[in-house]
Order: structure tokens, then sequence, then C-alpha cells
């Protein structure tokens, strides 16, 4: 309902300073992540300099040349390779990014190069959940083609491609 004034009055919910700081910490967190890309795979290079034209090199397959900042997440470790988390200039550019990651796999360079969301803790406790549930579900079910989608397991005959 709006008074007069047109400013709309609540509906009878009552937001603690606390909810509210909570709520809008939430949005900021949302929003601040909707423009990272997690890169997986990725091999350990020399230097930041060279960190920075592999993954140009790698949008630029995509056919995107967006203006980023690519950081390695973690402590160095022989023989791991670490995550790199890359900030975009915007959410579409991510999301346009991720959409197109799959033909990263047609390169010789990148074929083992792995994108993401960049995730709270708790959305990567959850994928971690899907993806083990996942890999139970591919040694129980190896004749079907099973991969996650929304949030979901789906599951598909590879024969028919219905699930």
């Amino acid at each position: 309902a709006e008074t007069a004034s047109g400013v709309g009055q609540s509906s009878g919910t009552v937001f603690t300073p606390e909810t509210l700081k909570r709520v809008v910490k939430g949005v900021a967190v949302e929003e601040e992540l909707s423009r990272n890309v997690m890169m997986f795979g990725l091999p350990e290079e020399e230097n930041d300099e060279t960190l920075q034209e592999s993954v140009g090199e790698a949008f630029q397959l995509l056919g995107e040349k967006p203006k980023f900042e690519a950081v390695r997440l973690g402590k160095k470790k022989d023989s791991v390779m670490r995550p790199v988390r890359v900030v975009l200039s915007s959410a579409q550019t991510a999301r346009n990014i991720i959409g197109k990651s799959r033909n990263l796999r047609h390169t010789a360079k990148f074929k083992k190069v792995f994108l993401s969301p960049d995730r709270t803790v708790e959305e990567r406790e959850k994928q971690k959940r899907l993806v083990l549930e996942l890999k139970n579900k591919m040694e129980e079910e190896p004749e079907s083609k099973h991969f996650i989608r929304n949030g979901q397991i789906i599951s598909t005959n590879r024969n028919s491609g219905t699930t």
C-alpha cells in the first residue's frame, strides 16, 4: 500500500537493523560474486603478467575481449594448480563467458580448463555435494549420461537423449 506521499508502507513486517544489514550485505556479496569467474586447471605461470596473458588468450578463443583482473588464489605448492579468480566489469560478461566455456575443451592448450561462477561458501558446499552425488550416479549407471543443471542432477539415456 502507498501513502499519500507515494512512499510504500510495510505490510506489518518489521526489519531489525541487524536483519537489514545482513540482507544488504548478502545482496552486495552476491553482486560482487556475479562479476567473477573461477578458472580451474590453468597451469601455474611464472609470473602475474603471464597469467593475465593466458586468461586473455582463453577469453579470446571464446570470442570475448573483456577488461579483467586475474589473481591466483591460495599459497603456491608444488604439483598443485591453484584456481584463478577473474574479476570482470559486469555480471553479463561473466555469464557470456561461462556460457561459452565448454568450447575451451576443443582447444589443445585449454582442454583441461574449467570455468565456473564464483560462489559463496554455502554454494560451494552444495556444489561439492552435488558433484560427489553425480560421480556416484555415473558409477552406478554408466549407460546413462548425467550432468548438473540448475542445482539438480539430470540423467538421460545416451541413445535416445531423453530423461
